[in-house]
């Protein structure tokens, strides 16, 4: 049998890869499963592994260091990389470091994960070392063939400077929507059929026939370049792209969304415009009617290219010209205004049903939208829904339960500061009832029980690690290693962080005495009650109150 690693730092995903295939039925041993990469290395080191499934972006050491590793290995494993949408330009990293493939996680099923093995299997039985491929064997491709050429690039199997790219180009980037209405649709021949057809339809356009180059980049992503003089032309593509993804769901029944970057010049702009057009994409999480994102939907929402360099961005900076840098600008923070934040806390409390944790950055969410002018606030709450989407979406199977509305049409008609307050709490709740339920009917997770019979009992003094560890059916010892991987802080700064959360909030809402508030919160001895809540805040508990501080302004996360 050959043997199988997983690594993913969401316990979800490792959960339903676990669970959705019969590994034996596919002579395959599923040998373990690790958090990040440091884990996986660690297996790998002592054990012999034939197939690693690897996130991408992980703690600790993410996939790209953890495939450099595992290729160091005497017979190096074949590789599946697991991906969202705005990983893409990672995943070229990895195609260049020799993986078998990737796959979205939103869209991966049995079917899918099933054929990734059996052609990693096939790979191994014949000894082909990792990345080696087919196109090797081939032979190179004619410098003319404009599309073999794009499909080697992409895969990393060539550099910008080898590929023949026009001096002016747009990038654009696909998504195919509703994969398993194709998979279906197509049987049998859809490796044969669904690319070509796409492709054999999109050069019925005649302005795609003169200038474009099409080829597919994953299970359900395709890549165009798209010939251009200059700025100008963007509007003009806009409209052949329209009408392309017109032709397609017409025709062909499929739906795709297309993200476009700004134009780029020569070899050199080629891996941050394609990094562009797959972070626009993602425009979709707040722009839901949509379905075609381009520059010049900037002055609304302009997402993070996270994947660009200092290098890239001043050489972006250097050969943009003037039209392209208002552009840039456009969605910028004002000059001595802070850069909006990416929510980390939040987005881990949502995740965890971290409850302490999820009030203390709303509060501080809303203290900034509050305290700002009506556009920054309205950037603010279409930012937060951004990133909570583009971090969470695809744990969620059903998003139209939270997004049901175009939230940047939504948040950009809402008319004061106040009312944006608003729409951020309902939307905030909405996501948090949702993550609760849903997360945890479908994929359950034994340290929950325990972190609601915590936060149910975090008044009983004598609350222990054992009495908790006993909710979730587990050794004392196995649940203190469990709780820390899984929360980031052990046990004790759990329960204390989440004693003084509730304390904070006696203080400014009540008029309770520290004896009592010490009490209700667990904590028989008002004297140690004292020093600890002072050790932690930096301040007594009666200088707390007289501040009248927001409970959660302060971090309650820290051990």
């Amino acid at each position: 049998m050959y043997h199988v690693l997983i690594a993913d730092d969401e316990t979800i995903v490792r959960l339903m890869l676990e669970s959705m295939i019969d590994w034996e039925g596919l002579g395959l041993l599923l040998s373990g499963s690790a958090a990040n990469g440091r884990e996986a290395m660690d297996i790998l080191s002592q054990e012999k592994i034939d197939i690693l499934i690897t996130d991408i972006q992980m703690p600790v050491v993410d996939g790209l260091e953890l495939i450099q590793y595992a290729n160091q290995a005497h017979r190096p494993p074949q590789i599946l990389v697991l991906s969202a949408y705005n990983d893409f330009p990672y995943v070229r990293q990895a195609f260049k470091l020799g993986i078998h493939d990737y796959c979205l996680k939103r869209e991966l099923n049995a079917k899918l994960l099933t054929k990734h093995l059996e052609q990693m299997k096939a790979a191994l039985k014949q000894s082909s070392p990792a990345g080696s491929g087919a196109d090797t064997a081939a032979g190179e491709p004619c410098k003319n063939n404009k599309p073999a050429l794009l499909s080697r690039l992409l895969k990393g199997e060539l550099e910008t400077e080898e590929a023949g790219l026009p001096e002016h180009y747009f990038l654009v980037s696909y998504c195919v929507l509703g994969y398993q209405n194709i998979v279906r649709a197509f049987g049998k021949d859809l490796d044969k059929e669904f690319f070509s057809s796409l492709v054999k339809l999109s050069r019925q356009i005649a302005q795609i026939a003169a200038h474009g180059t099409l080829v597919p980049s994953g299970e359900t992503s395709l890549v165009m370049i798209y010939e251009a003089p200059d700025p100008d032309s963007l509007p003009g593509l806009i409209r052949v792209l329209s009408r392309q993804l017109k032709a397609w769901k017409n025709y062909m029944n499929v739906d795709c969304m297309a993200g476009v970057s700004q134009l780029a010049r020569g070899a050199a702009d080629f891996e941050p415009r394609l990094a562009e057009a797959a972070a626009n994409l993602t425009m979709r999480y707040v722009m839901k009617s949509r379905r075609l994102f381009s520059p010049m939907d900037y002055p609304s929402f302009r997402p993070p290219i996270p994947c660009l360099s200092g290098r890239e961005t001043a050489l972006q900076s250097q050969n943009a010209p003037a039209q392209d840098t208002a552009l840039q600008n456009q969605n910028a923070p004002a000059q001595g205004t802070a850069p909006l934040p990416t929510y980390p806390d939040m987005i881990q409390a949502l995740k965890v049903h971290d409850t302490a944790r999820y009030e203390k950055e709303k509060a501080k969410i809303l203290a900034r939208i509050q305290s700002s002018s009506l556009e920054r606030a309205r950037q603010e709450a279409l930012n937060l829904a951004y990133h909570l989407a583009a971090s969470l979406i695809h744990q969620l199977e059903d998003t139209d339960s939270i997004y049901r509305e175009d939230l940047c049409n939504t948040i950009l008609r809402l008319p004061s500061s106040q009312e944006v307050c608003i729409w951020t709490i309902n939307f905030l709740g909405d996501m948090n009832q949702y993550m609760r339920s849903h997360y945890q009917f479908d994929f359950p997770d034994e340290i929950w029980a325990a972190l609601d019979y915590i936060d149910r009992n975090y008044f009983k003094p004598d609350l222990s690690l054992s009495e908790a560890a006993s909710q979730a059916n587990f050794s004392e010892k196995y649940f203190s290693t469990l709780f820390n991987k899984r929360m980031g802080m052990p046990f004790s700064h759990y329960l204390k962080n989440l004693r003084i959360h509730h304390a904070k909030e006696m203080l400014t809402g009540t008029s309770m005495k520290l004896k009592e508030i010490s009490e209700a919160v667990g904590y028989n001895s008002v004297e140690y009650f004292v020093r600890v809540f002072s050790a932690q805040e930096g301040m007594s508990p009666s200088a707390y109150r007289k501040k009248g501080l927001p409970p959660a302004h302060r971090d309650i996360s820290k051990p």
